[in-house]
């Protein structure tokens, strides 16, 4: 994706697959952040590659379990509706259309279709 290799790489879509790429795209020094997975699956990861490419990875995390619980109730009694936050659904055929609604001021959440 990018020839010399990015400076830092944050996974935020959730599949296993976003995190082996994540760390594929590696180079000397290249940080990064696991924010979106939502699974307990496993990667490989080559010790070696990574201690001689100096590479760091951490992960974050946004949220308490005693939040989540309650937000996902509030969903699930209807005092919160999910769907009045999203603003935009377009395909991932037209994927440049929705980087540009993501990168404007007129937009809550926006969902790409595959």
């Amino acid at each position: 994706i990018i020839p010399q290799g990015p400076d830092l790489v944050v996974e935020a879509a959730g599949p296993i697959e976003a995190v082996r790429l994540m760390v594929e795209l590696r180079r000397r020094g290249t940080r990064w952040n696991v924010f979106g997975i939502t699974t307990h699956e496993t990667f490989e990861l080559d010790g070696g590659l990574t201690h001689f490419l100096e590479g760091r990875m951490d992960a974050s995390f946004g949220t308490t379990p005693l939040a989540m619980a309650q937000a996902i109730r509030l969903m699930e009694t209807g005092l919160v509706n999910v769907e009045k936050l999203i603003s935009h659904r377009i395909p991932l055929i037209r994927i440049d259309e929705a980087m540009d609604v993501m990168a404007g001021a007129e937009r809550t959440k926006v969902v790409i279709n595959p």
